[in-house]
């Protein structure tokens, strides 16, 4: 599938949201497991140069650095200790950061077709007759656009996570209607497919922030005066 044509599928998912764009694209018959993982490759690496040309251009680790020591200053940290941790942190913080980044858009298409899967499994149980191929096809047009245009919110200032935060919860509602289309469910049985991976997302984001506000409490106990 060409660019343009790919492009004029994604604008008609994101314009008109509802059944009949995904109708429109169901009977088309050119859903395509690799066409979908393509999309999110492309996505994904799309991603990638963007936040390689923003990295350039504002070099924010060295702008973190640089705010690193004032920062633990204010904590109470000793100037001695601030300097053998900044010695240490320069070496392996980039390397790092740049090793996250990479394994973080490499895992985007194997978790887009991990969390499709999911989706199918409890659609098929609670009754749905939709191919895993389709499912996943219809999803990823709205999918893959939605993940270049939140890389993009997340440049913006201030509103940046505003506008993710939008995104995500579009997405949602896409997912809704994709799921309906090819199982063609009812919408109570929509919404019981959607309720088990949200609650359990939601679940995962409430002890990720525990763990992570236990662990840096911890950390700041340990910080040498």
């Amino acid at each position: 599938m060409d660019l343009q044509a790919t492009l004029a599928i994604w604008k008609n998912i994101l314009s008109h949201p509802g059944e009949a764009s995904f109708v429109e694209e169901e009977e088309k018959g050119d859903a395509n497991l690799g066409t979908a993982v393509i999309w999110m490759i492309g996505a994904a690496l799309f991603a990638f140069i963007i936040w390689a040309v923003y990295i350039i251009i504002f070099d924010p680790i060295t702008q973190t650095l640089e705010l690193m020591p004032e920062a633990l200053l204010q904590s109470g940290m000793s100037q001695a200790a601030i300097d053998e941790m900044m010695a240490q942190a320069e070496g392996t913080f980039a390397s790092t950061f740049y090793a996250m980044l990479i394994l973080g858009l490499m895992s985007v298409p194997v978790f887009f077709l991990i969390g499709s899967g999911i989706l199918w499994i409890i659609a098929r149980v609670l009754g749905g007759e939709g191919s895993y191929t389709e499912q996943t096809y219809l999803m990823a047009a709205y999918s893959a656009p939605l993940f270049i245009l939140n890389t993009l919110f997340n440049m913006v200032p201030l509103l940046g996570p505003f506008l993710i935060l939008a995104g995500n919860i579009y997405a949602v509602v896409l997912t809704y209607y994709a799921l309906k289309v090819t199982h063609e469910f009812p919408s109570n049985k929509v919404m019981g497919t959607l309720a088990l991976p949200l609650t359990l997302i939601l679940l995962f984001v409430c002890c990720s922030l525990l763990l992570m506000a236990s662990t840096m409490g911890a950390l700041l106990g340990q910080v040498p005066q």
